[in-house]
């Protein structure tokens, strides 16, 4: 039996330590991979959440043919809500209001005496967001939302500063027949 000499040695051991760079670098990879989509998965999660919210007080919408209860407002909109259950008396009624106030989502409720209006950046934190799109189609009497988010809204988007981009619907039945 013949040993190993000192250059062979060297030589396995410099393929080896190649190797086990090669092993390093995938394992790394695949872990910040992992990281990303974690991210982006929450981040989606938490944007689904926000939608949910606003979709939710958009079905409860009170209004009739010429004031369909929606009104937007600067950098934001609101929903007029029958609370008191009298679908002819709008002056008992609340306005559930949204607004964008330097990348957070802000939600305050006005009253019918006051009407609606913008939020301020006191007012109940919805979420963060990158940008918020209603729109209300008054012939078919739909609501829709469309919210583009990223992890840190301020900065742009990239693999390590994911976006998305989540929207909705609404339909509300609370439309009274008055004009």
């Amino acid at each position: 039996m013949r040993a190993m000499t000192l250059t062979e040695l060297l030589i396995s051991t410099i393929i080896i330590g190649i190797i086990m760079i090669g092993v390093i670098s995938s394992d790394s990879a695949v872990r910040k991979n992992a990281q990303n989509q974690n991210a982006s998965t929450l981040l989606t999660l938490n944007t689904r959440a926000v939608v949910n919210a606003i979709i939710n007080n958009a079905s409860l919408i009170s209004g009739y043919k010429n004031d369909q209860g929606y009104s937007p407002t600067a950098n934001g909109f609101c929903f007029r809500q029958d609370i008191n259950g009298t679908p002819v008396d709008y002056s008992d009624d609340q306005w559930m209001c949204y607004t964008v106030v330097a990348l957070n989502l802000r939600s305050c409720v006005k009253t019918a005496a006051s009407g609606p209006g913008s939020c301020l950046s006191s007012d109940t934190l919805v979420g963060a967001v990158v940008s918020v799109t209603p729109a209300f189609d008054a012939t078919a009497n739909v609501f829709s939302v469309t919210i583009v988010n990223r992890a840190d809204p301020s900065q742009p988007k990239s693999i390590s500063n994911p976006e998305v981009t989540v929207s909705a619907r609404a339909s509300p039945p609370g439309q009274s027949q008055g004009t």
